[in-house]
């Protein structure tokens, strides 16, 4: 840092001279060095706290309801060397926290390698409220996961829903035994403009959502059925944002249920695996390919079983209980994997 003294009286004291030399200079440009010193340090904190500010860990729940009979599960996974804080709020459908009821927000600290695993009703102390849950930290790579029902009968799960710009859900059903709710979280303190459209499985546009703005940290929930005329089958649905937001379509089958969270559509890849496929057993699972582009694509897939070989589990395919699907294909798609449980 420099200045500059004006108009001061200077004195140079010479070896071996008895007396100064004194004068009067108009101007003197000296060099303030702890000055210096402090712009440096200034600096280099600002560089340190960016730094943790871009480490930060972000999980958005998005669908918790408590009343009489349903209630969500959190669990919280920190695998680094170090304790992490995380603080959990609770946000109703317009953005704001929820403050009639319970403690609101509420932090923990995990232990390394450790997780905190609560009910929502205990973790803000709640008997009734509906939203979402976002939890939050300055420790990175904290991994969450999420269930939602009434713990007896119907109870479904899924990670943490992640933000995207442009995202297709890859499975909506719409008939007779399936209905379907569309959620859409915005997860930032930004508005974000929303579009939706949905497709059939030819591909064919049946249906659109009016652009509507999503508010900082609100959430809407909708019924494609209401959108697409009901009755449509299965569906897909691609949603654009001015603002990443969180997508998760919750299918409801009157005794179970399934979430199936948006998928980025900007994040290509030639080999998409279906980690759990199950067949028998009261089990009859379905694997679904949704093509988010325009232009047509060609996809083989193959089944690796438990202890079998790829080729001979593709041939007895019926008797076998539990496989991973691998899909093989040059251009994205999204990709779902529907259990249905029967009898």
């Amino acid at each position: 840092m420099a200045g500059y003294l004006l108009d001061v009286e200077v004195c140079f004291v010479q070896r071996g001279v008895p007396s100064g030399i004194c004068g009067r200079l108009q101007e003197v440009h000296v060099i303030k060095f702890n000055t210096l010193l402090r712009v440096v340090c200034t600096l280099g904190v600002c560089l340190m706290l960016s730094d943790a500010a871009a480490a930060q860990t972000v999980l958005n729940f998005a669908k918790a309801t408590i009343n009489e009979r349903l209630n969500a599960g959190l669990a919280v996974t920190n695998p680094t060397s170090n304790y992490a804080d995380v603080q959990f709020t609770f946000y109703g459908l317009d953005g704001n926290p929820v403050s009639s009821g319970l403690v609101n927000p509420v932090r923990y600290r995990v232990a390394p390698k450790g997780q905190i695993s609560m009910r929502a009703s205990e973790l803000f102390a709640a008997s009734k409220a509906d939203g979402w849950i976002q939890a939050t930290s300055a420790a990175s790579g904290l991994t969450g996961f999420y269930l939602q029902g009434d713990f007896a009968t119907a109870l479904e799960g899924s990670e943490s829903a992640a933000a995207f710009s442009t995202q297709v859900v890859p499975v909506i059903r719409e008939d007779q035994v399936s209905k379907t709710e569309l959620l859409i979280v915005n997860p930032g303190a930004a508005n974000s403009t929303v579009t939706i459209a949905f497709f059939n499985a030819r591909g064919e546009l049946t249906g659109t959502a009016p652009s509507q703005s999503v508010a900082g940290h609100a959430a809407l929930r909708l019924l494609p059925a209401t959108l697409t005329g009901g009755g449509a089958g299965t569906l897909s649905a691609r949603i654009s944002a001015s603002v990443p937001v969180a997508a998760t379509a919750i299918i409801d089958r009157g005794d179970s249920l399934m979430f199936a969270p948006g998928q980025g559509a900007d994040q290509p890849a030639s080999v998409r695996v279906a980690p759990h496929f199950v067949s028998g057993g009261g089990f009859d699972s379905v694997l679904i390919l949704t093509n988010p582009t325009a232009s047509p694509v060609t996809a083989s897939v193959i089944d690796f079983c438990a202890n079998v070989l790829p080729s001979a589990c593709t041939k007895e395919t019926s008797s076998v209980a539990s496989k991973t699907a691998v899909l093989t294909n040059a251009r994205p798609v999204n990709i779902a994997c529907v259990s249905e449980i029967w009898g």
